[in-house]
């Protein structure tokens, strides 16, 4: 079982008392309304995606074995999202206070799992905040430096038609797979209805064109 799986099939923790309907309603409609704030990307995103990510675990523990995509369903996110919610809020509590405010005053952005995941790093050889920002934000400095000093990829070839179309038809079921609230099974059959309409909207306007055309006298 992998670390996602393990997170999300996690059994409330000892002691923890499972919300009733309201409460769960209620964390629900604050939940989505602070990951609302995190998609449109406001300039206060990390206080909103810090809340939001306490507020699923809050959720996550909550909710009875069995129940959690049906939560996930209400909130309208994917497994995947609420992972990354989920695996923040964990990395996010190992990290002091006074460390996220010198990591942020520097322009890091601890929505990042990398820089998260690089502040952990440095965390276990000090404890000094500014220190730490310091060596982090050196860390990304480097990093920008040897991708703007990199040799420039070659030109990619132009597509050829038959690459611009599948390009087109997966950007379409692309399109559906959202649409459907990534339901991948769902996504399929609308895009397989598409494409059976548009063929047989164009055999028959075809089939109209090749009719030959009666001579008036």
């Amino acid at each position: 079982m992998n670390q996602e799986t393990q997170i999300m099939l996690a059994k409330p923790e000892s002691g923890k008392v499972l919300l009733n309907d309201k409460e769960r309603a209620d964390l629900e409609r604050e939940f989505t309304r602070e990951h609302q704030q995190v998609v449109q990307g406001l300039t206060n995103i990390h206080k909103h995606f810090h809340r939001a990510s306490d507020l699923l675990v809050e959720l996550h523990h909550g909710t009875v074995e069995g129940q959690w995509e049906n939560v996930l369903k209400r909130l309208n996110i994917s497994r995947a999202t609420a992972f990354r919610y989920l695996a923040a809020a964990r990395e996010l509590k190992q990290i002091p206070a006074s460390v996220k405010a010198a990591v942020e005053s520097v322009g890091l952005d601890l929505t990042s799992a990398p820089v998260r995941q690089k502040v952990l790093e440095v965390q276990e050889g000090t404890k000094e905040p500014d220190l730490i920002a310091e060596l982090v934000g050196e860390e990304y400095l480097h990093q920008r430096k040897r991708r703007k000093g990199s040799h420039p990829a070659p030109p990619r070839p132009a597509a050829s038609p038959k690459e611009k179309v599948r390009q087109l038809l997966f950007s379409i079921l692309e399109k559906a797979y959202r649409d459907s609230n990534e339901n991948l099974e769902e996504a399929l059959k609308r895009f397989d209805s598409i494409i059976d309409e548009v063929r047989e909207t164009f055999v028959s306007e075809h089939q109209r064109s090749s009719r030959p055309k009666k001579v008036q006298i």
